[in-house]
């Protein structure tokens, strides 16, 4: 299991996101409870745990497959070179599009995206995401079903180019669009 992501959210100082990835989606339980039965987690998790007022707001997700390969460029921390350092100003946008409703076609949706992205010179993609239809193999840490999503990772330097971008996507895909802006925390691979 390899955290990616670990954000805080900037409209939302109570709230906190983390992406991890897992080399094998189907032993993603196994890595989940030898991570959660773990030293390190148990030395934490009371404090951990006193930090936390939600921690089920949880979706699968998995790359999607009519986008280009989503890289990481994911390096462990204790792999990461003190002469060249993750540059501390950036900001990340995760624009999420409904995929409910009638009408609501993935590969339109994703083209009016992409088409408001590359007005943004600004801004590049990180990822592009797909709600996983499959199985929670960890019940103690529960998943939400009831969003059927496209996600796209995006990054910048400046938040306002990125609150723009946001804005944007909100008004121009008919309401399908929600997005918040994260703060990658200095530990965070992705930005």
């Amino acid at each position: 299991m390899h955290i990616l992501g670990q954000f805080e959210v900037v409209d939302d100082p109570n709230r906190f996101v983390w992406i991890r990835a897992f080399p094998d989606g189907s032993k993603r339980g196994e890595h989940l409870r030898a991570f959660y039965t773990g030293d390190v987690w148990r030395a934490t998790e009371s404090l951990a745990n006193t930090l936390m007022v939600e921690w089920d707001d949880v979706l699968l997700l998995r790359p999607d497959p009519h986008s280009p390969p989503f890289n990481p460029h994911h390096q462990p921390h204790d792999r990461r070179s003190s002469v060249n350092p993750t540059p501390k100003d950036s900001w990340v946008a995760a624009i999420m599009l409904t995929l409910d409703g009638p009408g609501v076609e993935t590969s339109e949706l994703r083209k009016r995206l992409v088409k408001l992205l590359r007005e943004e010179s600004e801004l590049s993609e990180l990822g592009w995401f797909l709600t996983a239809k499959v199985q929670n193999t960890f019940p103690r840490l529960p998943v939400r079903y009831d969003a059927n999503l496209l996600m796209a990772l995006v990054s910048g330097r400046r938040i306002t180019s990125l609150r723009r971008f946001a804005q944007r996507a909100q008004t121009t895909l008919d309401g399908n669009a929600d997005a918040i802006i994260l703060k990658p925390t200095v530990r965070s691979t992705l930005r």
